[in-house]
């Protein structure tokens, strides 16, 4: 087996390997590798495919110019027979040896074409396989990939909205409510304070009221009791 079979024979191998299994991938990350391989082994294919084209490209050279050689030989015996001069058409058996041998080698480049040209159908058919998974791969993957950021989107709302609805739900307008109730009743206390001093103040003021009052009828009475001494002792 020669060179170029035997990296013909692993690239399909490796193509039928990754066609055929069964793909067991649990994630995006694991797919994408899977991709990177197909890509890979149509690259490696494409290889190959491009040298068994080469290889019937120089086949086919080969051929025409053993074909060549043939017409050249056949158009040197014919010129010998030809002549009308049958001394020396003994001349003309070597030719006839080589265009033989030419014919011999002709058959095995012709066989070996046909082997060359199955080997590019064969390549060509599978590199369209191949391509054409990897194309499919691709869009599955742009698909899941779409499909994991709607997750990972879905997945920061869902947290987001939970802790929203756990702060909503801690406590804290029981929270409001108490202090409401314990400013409530300052509120309630310092009004009965408030009206407390403020009794307090009127009482003070009536008390300071009596005093003045008494001080008032005080002086009074003393100058009344004044006049009537000045009334009394005027002639």
């Amino acid at each position: 087996m020669t060179l170029f079979e035997k990296l013909r024979t692993f690239t399909l191998s490796n193509l039928h390997s990754l066609l055929d299994s069964a793909i067991d991938l649990n994630s995006v990350e694991a797919i994408k590798q899977h991709v990177r391989d197909l890509e890979d082994a149509h690259r490696s294919l494409l290889q190959a495919l491009a040298g068994a084209k080469g290889n019937e490209s120089a086949l086919t050279t080969q051929i025409t110019a053993v074909e060549a050689r043939i017409a050249d030989l056949t158009a040197k015996i014919e010129l010998l027979l030809g002549d009308e001069d049958v001394t020396n058409d003994h001349f003309a058996d070597p030719f006839g040896e080589q265009i033989g041998d030419c014919e011999g080698e002709l058959d095995a480049l012709r066989e070996e074409l046909t082997a060359a040209q199955a080997e590019v159908t064969a390549l060509a058919k599978a590199e369209g396989q191949l391509k054409s998974r990897v194309g499919e791969m691709h869009t599955q993957l742009r698909k899941l990939s779409s499909l994991e950021r709607t997750a990972e989107a879905k997945e920061r709302a869902a947290s987001a909205i939970s802790s929203a609805a756990g702060a909503l739900s801690s406590g804290a307008d029981a929270t409001v409510d108490s202090v409401t109730n314990r400013l409530r009743q300052r509120a309630g206390t310092a009004d009965a304070s408030f009206d407390q001093a403020v009794d307090g103040l009127d009482g003070a003021g009536g008390a300071e009221a009596a005093v003045r009052k008494a001080q008032g009828a005080g002086r009074v009475a003393e100058i009344r009791a004044r006049l009537a001494a000045q009334r009394a002792t005027a002639p």
